[in-house]
């Protein structure tokens, strides 16, 4: 394999709401400074 890399971790990042249940989002859970965003996959239409 050409191209590819492997580089070790570093840090284990910070925690955000979403990292518990989901962010309580039943797809998708984006995190924001305050609270929690849920969103749906393209692919779904009710959401």
């Amino acid at each position: 394999m050409y191209g590819l890399v492997s580089v070790p971790l570093r840090c284990k990042g910070v925690a955000t709401a979403c990292a518990v249940n989901n962010g309580g989002c039943e797809h998708l859970c984006l995190p924001g400074k305050i609270d929690v965003t849920c969103a749906c996959p393209d692919n779904i239409d009710r959401c």
